[in-house]
């Protein structure tokens, strides 16, 4: 086993029933870094966590964690089917729906799930206090969880994954149902958590996001991670992604009269029309806005919008197509 990562996944398969889900899946996950899972809806992303974490049994393959979870200094690989009560110690997973209990109050549910992994009441104590702190719950400690916002009840049960110090987090779309503010706050609350020193693991479909938070990401499609990609190697200096949007059927006859100027590289337009989206890189934002925006004019081409993206999204795009 690799002495940097903290998990190894080999060959993993997992069906249900005649469906395969996950088909001979393969990735590593580095000690203390955000490592990010994405994919179009329904591709297996919580299925793939679960394997990951022992809540299913995988058809065929192997899942090794790293001794360097018990604090080991000469890391061994721990096989996960063997190992699995060891491990659970020290791993945590929020779900994508919430797993808390909703008549008890976000002290009692931390108190309750410390007590479930035989954490001392006096270390329970300090941990709850220093995760009201950080999830920004001390305030709602003693209200019921069934009345909090949705922002506080994701907040809570990743506080919940949290109460036992775990060496990784797992979070399944932590931020799907939540307004953009709110999920700001979520990934700012991963953030400090990873920098504490928990290795974390996430899954999502906010290309953005993921982006931002994560040091590398894994693409998820048909039943594989076909490219991980790292965020050190993305950006191009002196260059934006641009994403377009506009009337579907309006695309075609954009692109062919923006590729008449010279200025501009074919292999810098990406258009996919499943997710009817038009990625541009370019060196100069404020020309090339200018350039579309006359270009639409002349063609009758209405643009929604116009923002920044990164070069993730182009990257998915051009790897699920």
């Amino acid at each position: 086993m690799n002495t940097e990562n903290v998990i190894e996944v080999k060959g993993l398969s997992v069906s249900f029933g005649k469906q395969r889900v996950i088909h001979g899946l393969s990735l590593e996950v580095r000690h203390k870094e955000i490592f990010g899972i994405t994919g179009v809806s329904g591709v297996g992303k919580t299925t793939l966590l679960n394997a990951i974490v022992g809540l299913i049994q995988p058809d065929r393959g192997e899942i090794n964690y790293s001794s360097i979870i018990l604090g080991e200094k000469h890391p061994r690989p721990l096989k996960l089917r063997k190992h699995l009560r060891l491990i659970k110690n020290y791993i945590g997973y929020s779900t994508q729906d919430p797993s808390f209990y909703e008549e008890l109050t976000p002290i009692e549910n931390l108190d309750f799930f410390g007590a479930m992994y035989s954490v001392p009441r006096r270390i329970r104590q300090k941990n709850i206090s220093i995760l009201l702190e950080l999830m920004g719950l001390r305030e709602v400690g003693n209200k019921i969880a069934k009345s909090l916002s949705g922002g506080m009840r994701k907040r809570l049960d990743i506080a919940c994954a949290l109460i036992h110090n775990p060496k990784i987090l797992f979070l399944d779309e932590p931020t799907s149902d939540l307004d953009p503010i709110l999920r700001g706050r979520v990934w700012s609350v991963v953030k400090r958590v990873n920098q504490l020193g928990t290795t974390v693991v996430v899954s999502s479909h906010f290309l953005n996001e993921i982006e931002q938070l994560c040091s590398r990401i894994g693409i998820l499609h048909n039943g594989r991670i076909i490219r991980v990609v790292s965020n050190k190697k993305q950006t191009k200096k002196g260059h934006v992604w641009l994403e377009v949007v506009i009337k579907p059927k309006q695309y075609e006859q954009l692109i062919g009269e923006l590729l008449k100027n010279k200025s501009l590289n074919p292999e810098n337009i990406n258009y996919d029309k499943k997710s009817e989206l038009l990625l541009v890189r370019v060196s100069h934002e404020g020309k090339f806005k200018e350039l579309i925006h006359s270009t639409a004019k002349k063609l009758g081409v209405s643009i929604t919008s116009i923002k920044r993206t990164g070069p993730l999204k182009e990257i998915f795009m051009q790897t699920v197509q």
